[in-house]
């Protein structure tokens, strides 16, 4: 009993009809060995040993030349003090140009980037472009170094031109629960890996301000660190996604950027080297989240959840609770919160400075409201390093720093402070705006930059500042004396 159901299993799991349990077996006929699928046996063989195999395989060809193993040197400012450091991404060829595809935060703040091609060659890269909000960056490749290694080493013949394999964009669009993908890249520092997997969930919903215009591809293919940038790719050996994220506890629980997402955003990136969107101040919430309890008898529409004071959609006399109906006169919905990436990315694509019409439902009366989109800024501050008093800087920005933006819009704040230098023995911490330095008000990095150059002048018995700093709504004074960190450093 037990071998038929193993047997009816496999069968019915390759798709053969129940009713062939049915045939009779003649008398003069050889019974069906025990081991053996009966008169299936080679259907079965060749399903099991060719046909998915085959299939990855030749999905796998039309990709695995094109993957690139990433190694940027990136600088950070977080531990009060300027350092380099060494990582590692994974990023694929869309382009026989040289153009390669990675994550945003594989290639931010690098200082210099080197990239391992399939064939082994270690050549220059530089960065084209990058998003902070769609985690996506465009880089180029030094093809005039590959040439040059190629002729050095013989592989590329005089007069003989040079050839990069590239991978293409799928439809991400059509992707499926269940489908079989495969997500490449370089795990760990490891070259060139390849896990398999299934799609977990198409259009799956993060709640993220770092990413908020993706709705991700959760597949259960293994994604570690060092996959970052690399392909998703389907059975047709196209790219589907980009490798970005994972739940660091779970079993296999990876996401991946949609191709739908990707293509535009890198043929943006290509062209101007930047993505400019439109800022309205307006946050969405959905009709329904069953996660935080919320439901609303409402079919359609996006709930205004907040306006922020100071922006266009603010200055138009946009309210919290509002009920959105159109846009510009399509309808706008987000029932659900996977609806509300969607949203974002149409109010963040309107023209800028061109007028937009909300169809808004307020207090059951339909009123139409007027906004004007402006450029959205720098999503994210430059950073300083203040060395002589060992404390970092960065600039405000109300889209990377919305906490610290609240108090103070504009200026910058102590990213880092360094042990036993001269910034942590006068009381500063990480996260205190910088209100003013000896009277001078500090409200952008190049004030914060001229003030720090003039003071570390200074008469040696003079190095000392008085701080105005801001910790959430207190202010505070604080000395820095920074003579005792000079003579430190002089005995370095």
């Amino acid at each position: 009993m037990l071998k038929r159901i193993i047997c009816i299993f496999l069968l019915t799991g390759l798709g053969f009809s129940p009713g062939c349990w049915g045939r009779v077996i003649p008398k003069e006929e050889e019974p069906i060995k025990r081991k053996e699928f009966g008169p299936f046996a080679e259907d079965v063989k060749k399903l099991l040993d060719s046909r998915f195999g085959d299939i990855i395989l030749k999905a796998k060809e039309k990709v695995f030349p094109a993957l690139v193993f990433v190694k940027p040197v990136q600088e950070e400012f977080s531990g009060g003090e300027r350092r380099s450091r060494q990582i590692f991404g994974s990023g694929v060829i869309v382009d026989p140009a040289g153009f390669v595809i990675t994550n945003n935060h594989v290639a931010e703040k690098a200082k210099r980037i080197k990239c391992v091609l399939a064939t082994k060659e270690e050549i220059p890269a530089t960065i084209i472009g990058l998003d902070r909000e769609t985690d996506i960056a465009v880089l180029k490749l030094d093809l005039d170094a590959l040439e040059e290694i190629r002729r050095k080493s013989g592989k590329l013949k005089k007069g003989e031109k040079l050839r990069l394999p590239f991978a293409t964009f799928g439809n991400s669009s059509e992707l499926r629960e269940g489908e079989h993908v495969m997500a490449m890249g370089s795990p760990f520092g490891f070259d060139r890996s390849i896990s398999v997997g299934v799609v977990s969930c198409t259009n799956r919903s993060l709640e993220d301000n770092d990413q908020p215009y993706t709705l991700w591809v959760q597949v259960d293919a293994a994604i570690n660190p060092g996959n970052s940038g690399g392909p998703l790719v389907d059975s047709n050996g196209k790219i589907v996604g980009i490798n970005a994220r994972k739940i660091m506890f779970g079993d296999n629980i990876g996401f991946a950027i949609p191709a739908s997402l990707v293509k535009p955003i890198y043929e943006e990136l290509r062209k101007n080297k930047r993505i400019v969107r439109a800022w309205n101040g307006i946050k969405f919430q959905a009709l329904r989240d069953f996660s935080k309890d919320i439901s609303s008898i409402l079919e359609r529409g996006v709930i205004v959840a907040s306006v922020e004071p100071g922006s266009p959609a603010y200055g138009a006399g946009l309210l919290a609770g509002d009920l959105i109906l159109k846009l510009n006169g399509e309808p706008v919905d987000a029932i659900y919160k996977n609806a509300l990436p969607g949203i974002r990315l149409r109010f963040a694509t309107l023209p800028i400075e061109d007028q937009a019409t909300l169809d808004v439902e307020r207090g059951g009366k339909l009123i139409q409201i007027i906004i004007t989109p402006i450029e959205r800024g720098k999503s994210e501050g430059s950073d300083f390093e203040c060395k002589k008093w060992k404390f970092t800087v960065k600039e405000i920005s109300k889209h990377a720093d919305p906490v610290i933006s609240f108090y103070r819009p504009k200026g910058v704040y102590i990213q880092g402070v360094k042990p036993g230098g001269a910034a942590s023995a006068a009381g500063l911490r990480r996260r205190d705006i910088i209100v003013k330095i000896d009277g001078r008000a500090v409200e952008s990095l190049s004030e914060m930059k001229q003030v720090y150059e003039e003071l570390i002048t200074r008469p040696a018995d003079e190095r000392k500042a008085l701080m105005e700093i801001q910790r959430q709504v207190y202010h505070y004074y604080l000395v820095l004396d920074y003579r005792k960190q000079d003579k430190k450093d002089e005995e370095k």
